[in-house]
């Protein structure tokens, strides 16, 4: 629902807990010029819904496919966020997350330690990410999908957020779309968005297999979640048209 001053989403249930997840946000990106984060107003306990402020948003990140520079600028902005300190608030669970739980093998796990564990989006992903030309980024929903096995966990290795920004160019797209998709244009900005996020060292370089492994993982676990949360015969083209860029992925 809009008006003129605030948009009202549906929270549900956990609208407690999603509350004091985007207060979390909130704090955490105002340590950055460039990061906007609309603001939550207030939340309804009994409606399960919470009121933000109305923002009239850029372009989403996605209408800069074609633009490795903007790809580049959400990278570093999200490792410049993940460097900021975080004090999780009572409500919330304070243990991170264990990225061995995704069953990454233990190379990989060594070679993302060295990222740190900070506040996880866990959506991080190009629908949330608004571009105000090259100036500032908007990001919104730091609510992960209850499917998704760190839902539960507002702290993970920087790694998580990273990849599933990675894997969700290209995996979370409409059917149609997903159907059509050109991969070698949408490795380009994610490889420029690696870059941004990890650096274009050669020093960064088996850090950043790493984390496409791990994106390819997550896309797996993504991708196996429409048989939970999609009808038999939607589900069933959705993974079809997924493929061609699961594989691609995998082979990077």
């Amino acid at each position: 629902m809009r008006d003129k001053e605030l948009y009202v989403k549906q929270h549900g249930p956990g609208v407690e807990a999603d509350w004091l997840r985007y207060r979390l946000f909130e704090d955490t990106a105002s340590k950055l010029d460039k990061l906007h984060v609309p603001r939550a107003v207030f939340k309804d306990k009994d409606k399960g819904t919470i009121s933000y402020e109305y923002y009239n948003f850029p372009p989403a990140s996605l209408h800069y496919l074609d633009n490795p520079q903007a790809w580049f600028f959400v990278g570093s902005q999200l490792a410049k966020l993940q460097v900021q300190n975080v004090r999780v608030p009572d409500g919330l669970m304070p243990d991170p997350f264990l990225l061995g739980s995704l069953g990454i093998d233990a190379s990989d796990q060594r070679l993302l330690s060295c990222l740190p564990v900070t506040w996880m989006h866990g959506d991080f992903w190009h629908g949330n990410v608004f571009l105000d030309g090259m100036e500032q980024i908007i990001v919104i929903d730091p609510i992960p999908a209850p499917f998704m096995p760190f839902s539960d966990h507002v702290t993970a290795s920087g790694a998580v957020d990273a990849a599933f920004m990675y894997m969700s160019l290209f995996v979370c797209h409409p059917l149609k779309k997903q159907t059509f998709i050109r991969a070698p244009k949408v490795r380009t900005a994610a490889e420029s968005f690696l870059d941004g996020y990890a650096g274009t060292s050669p020093d960064s370089s088996e850090l950043k297999k790493a984390l496409r492994r791990l994106a390819a993982r997550l896309a797996e676990i993504w991708v196996a979640g429409y048989w939970r949360r999609l009808p038999y015969p939607i589900a069933a083209v959705k993974v079809l048209a997924t493929r061609k860029s699961l594989n691609y992925m995998k082979s990077v």
